[in-house]
């Protein structure tokens, strides 16, 4: 399981157009992309989090190494189901159909560089350099209106605008605001 997770990643961060061609034409249900994919994703951010913030943080302990976890779980957790029901629900303005399933599976391996920049800046949170990957996600998005979606040319732009705000700003906007109550 873990190595197709793997190979998951590294297509989408390398070859994104030939990973959205394989995601597209593969035969799962959802509950396969959930359990099979983006849970024991979001178990690697949660994992990782506990031991960065228990081990590789300055003056880090017990205390501080949970609360970052919740926090960082808390906020791709919620980034994802976030922006998935907010692509759904703009899907007819953005010419496409409303499948909520489909965005959902859309999201979480579209949002694959903010759950890798979890885990990164978990061991190394001094690293601002790193959160400039979230750009990226524009280009995996962008891929993916053609590969997944099949979006009309004319539209193409404004799908990768709003679908990449939505799930690079979901996730961080629940991070800062968990981040606010938590410490």
């Amino acid at each position: 399981m873990y190595k197709t997770i793997i190979r998951t990643v590294f297509r989408l961060i390398v070859s994104p157009k030939v990973a959205w061609r394989s995601i597209a034409e593969r035969e799962e249900n959802h509950q396969e992309f959930l359990n099979g994919f983006l849970y024991p994703v979001f178990g690697i951010v949660a994992l990782a989090s506990f031991v960065g913030g228990l081990w590789v943080v300055p003056d880090g302990d017990l205390q501080s190494a949970l609360k970052q976890t919740i926090v960082n779980t808390v906020s791709v957790f919620g980034g994802f189901y976030l922006s998935a029901y907010l692509l759904n629900e703009l899907a007819p303005r953005l010419n496409l159909m409303k499948s909520l399933l489909d965005w959902q599976r859309f999201a979480g391996y579209a949002s694959i560089v903010v759950y890798v920049l979890f885990v990164i800046l978990a061991f190394a949170p001094g690293f601002v350099i790193a959160r400039l990957l979230l750009f990226y996600t524009v280009y995996i998005v962008f891929a993916g209106a053609d590969a997944y979606w099949n979006v009309p040319d004319g539209n193409v732009m404004n799908f990768t605008v709003t679908a990449s705000l939505l799930l690079i700003l979901a996730p961080l906007s629940i991070y800062a605001i968990l981040g606010l109550l938590i410490r």
